[in-house]
């Protein structure tokens, strides 16, 4: 793993980056092939606590030890994304699961494809195909209504009144 930062020609400092740097070695073959498991083509997924993604472990034929990246993508067929560009890759994960959070940006009622790239410490590497998905948040909070429902006569609250707004049935307490 390579730690960088650059420097222009005022001094100014970029943030740090990481990289990842591979030295081949002769007769040294790819991770094997492996699949997805989920989000599954098609799925819909919940983003607002991050979203979870699965693939098949795939094991080295040299025994060497095997890293994975992640990539998702905006999916240009969809619509709603007209112009608008999304990528995020995740690298150097251990295990065949990653959550990524909230820090990737998704947004609701948009589709997006992904994919893992399985590495061996050589740099030799094995593409899963590609799947898509779609962000549907249930918006388990629609919102909050607060107030005060009292007698407009001695300005005494309504205990436990009943409040009608567009059809939704709304109970006070007090």
């Amino acid at each position: 793993i390579l730690f960088f930062y650059t420097k222009d020609t005022s001094g100014i400092l970029s943030p740090f980056y990481k990289a990842y740097l591979y030295k081949s070695k002769d007769g040294n073959q790819a991770p094997g092939s492996f699949g997805l498991v989920s989000p599954e083509s098609g799925d819909t997924v919940d983003a607002s606590a991050g979203v979870g993604f699965v693939w098949e472990a795939s094991t080295d034929p040299d025994g060497d030890p095997v890293t994975y990246t992640v990539e998702i993508w905006d999916d240009n067929t969809d619509p709603g994304w007209s112009g608008v560009t999304f990528y995020q890759r995740e690298e150097g994960i251990t295990n065949n699961f990653c959550v990524i959070g909230d820090e990737a940006g998704f947004v609701d009622s948009r589709s997006y494809l992904w994919r893992v790239t399985a590495i061996d410490e050589y740099g030799a590497d094995t593409q899963s195909g590609v799947s898509g998905f779609v962000i549907d948040n249930q918006n388990p909070l629609l919102g909050w209504i607060a107030g005060l429902v009292y007698d407009t006569d001695t300005y005494q609250p309504i205990l436990d009144a009943q409040v009608s707004a567009s059809g939704l049935d709304i109970a006070m307490s007090g």
